[in-house]
């Protein structure tokens, strides 16, 4: 971890296991809350209250989401507008 936090570059981390482990508490004590974008997904709910909540966590981030996604694609284009804009050198972000 402390390699990736070091590195210039920016990196893709995945962390999975069970639920109610720690996760994201894990990452987000690991790199100091700082982040470009984050969102932890909802244990339960179909396409639309996931994507619902994405939105919720783009708003959060500062994006101006002018229409609600219909799909991942179109939330992911915002997502791409996010790191974008970021004023991190690095972009963190967690999923």
């Amino acid at each position: 971890m402390h390699d990736i936090q070091n590195d210039d570059s920016s990196h893709f981390v995945a962390v999975y296991g069970r639920r109610r482990v720690g996760k994201t508490f894990l990452i987000r004590e690991a790199f100091g809350y700082r982040f470009a974008f984050q969102h932890a997904g909802l244990s339960e709910g179909g396409m639309k209250e996931q994507i619902n909540a994405f939105t919720s966590s783009l708003k959060d981030a500062g994006c101006d989401v002018k229409k609600q996604p219909k799909n991942w694609l179109e939330a992911f284009e915002a997502l791409k507008d996010v790191i974008r804009l970021s004023s991190e050198k690095k972009k963190n972000n967690i999923y």
